[in-house]
Formats: structure tokens, C-alpha cells, sequence
């Protein structure tokens, strides 16, 4: 019986302890946004067709005029962001862990992505003239199971890095991608690849 009671009383602490501690984040009041300003785009090829994330082999950037098979390519964005620390209101609280506790806030993003639009200035192939959208032809290798379009319609955080792959083969070797990535807040970020040749049969 003491033994159930000393179980009891154990359970009764871990209880209250939880339920004094702040946030998810741990870090009571702080909270970490980022935001960003600018992105930047490199042509990528891998050693072997990618098929998903799970490629090992870390890719190469493209050199000048250098052919590159349509399933070995990715354009590679990364974006340039600020990190900010919020600090909000304290709410009435009896926090026993809040000076056991090290602090590591999530950082969220203050921006949301609308919409990417991915377009060629040279003709893809008879379906896929020179300007059309083509976001529909890419995928997220983060997302391998979705095109770029279906991918922007999710409401999701601001892109802090995005991989797009080609999902088919480009009947014309010559393509000179231009990808646009609209934010919530107005901003349209506009990336030119420049020329990218790829290996046709």
C-alpha cells in the first residue's frame, strides 16, 4: 500500500510540473520568426537519377554548356532569411521548471507560400511552347509525390530551401528556366537559371 501511495504521489508531481512549464517551445514567452528576403537559384546535377531524397551522392553545380541528363537535375533554391526573436505578453503562471530548463524556441516563419510559377523562355516540347507554366513538369524532392503546383495550393510556410526536380524529359535540349516564388505578404521573388542544356534523345 505505501508503495501504491509513494507511486501515486510521483505521478502527482510530474503532473504538476508539466503543467507549470510554458509553451511547446519551452522558452515561456520567446518566440522565434523568420523572414525572408531574397532568394537565390543553382543548377545542380547528381551522379544518378533521383528518384527521391534519399540520393547520397552530394550534387554538383553545372559548369557553362555542360550537358546534363533531364533526371539528374535539380535547380536548387535556397533562401536568404532574418531570424527574429518575439517576445510576447507574459501570462500569470506558476513555472517550477523555469530556470531547470534550457531553452531552445522553434523557429517559425512569418511569411506563408502562395504560389511558384516556373516558366522557360525556350519551348519545352509541342505541349509546352516557350513562356508556359510549367510548374506542373516539377517536383520538391522534399515532396517528391507532388508537383510544384499542388505543392504551393498547401498553404505552407515560407520555403527556407526548395530542390525541383524535372518529372519529364524536355524534347528541346536548350531550356533557360525562370522560376517565381509569391509570398503572403506581396513579395514575388524572380530567378533566372539562365541556360541549362540537357541530354535528348
Amino acid at each position: 500500500m505505501f508503495r501504491n501511495i509513494s507511486r501515486a504521489g510521483a505521478l502527482c508531481v510530474v503532473a504538476l510540473l508539466s503543467s507549470c512549464g510554458g509553451n511547446d517551445s519551452g522558452c515561456g514567452d520567446v518566440r522565434q520568426e523568420y523572414i525572408v528576403d531574397n532568394y537565390t537559384a543553382s543548377l545542380v546535377r547528381y551522379d544518378e537519377p533521383i528518384d527521391d531524397l534519399s540520393i547520397a551522392k552530394a550534387p554538383k553545380l553545372i559548369v557553362n554548356n555542360e550537358n546534363v541528363a533531364w533526371n539528374m537535375f535539380s535547380v536548387d533554391v535556397k533562401a536568404n532569411f532574418q531570424i527574429y526573436t518575439v517576445k510576447h505578453q507574459p501570462a500569470v503562471r506558476f513555472n517550477l521548471l523555469a530556470q531547470a530548463l534550457a531553452c531552445s524556441p522553434k523557429v517559425h516563419a512569418k511569411q506563408a507560400l502562395s504560389k511558384i510559377s516556373i516558366t522557360s523562355a525556350n519551348t519545352f516540347n509541342d505541349s509546352y511552347p516557350a513562356g508556359s507554366e510549367l510548374a506542373s513538369l516539377f517536383a520538391n524532392l522534399d515532396y517528391p509525390s507532388l508537383n510544384v503546383s499542388a505543392l504551393a495550393n498547401l498553404s505552407q510556410p515560407a520555403p527556407r530551401w526548395l530542390k525541383l526536380k524535372l518529372l519529364e524529359a524536355p524534347q528541346y535540349s536548350q531550356q533557360n528556366f525562370e522560376v517565381q516564388i509569391s509570398l503572403n505578404d506581396g513579395n514575388v521573388f524572380i530567378l533566372k537559371t539562365g541556360d541549362v542544356y540537357f541530354t535528348v534523345p
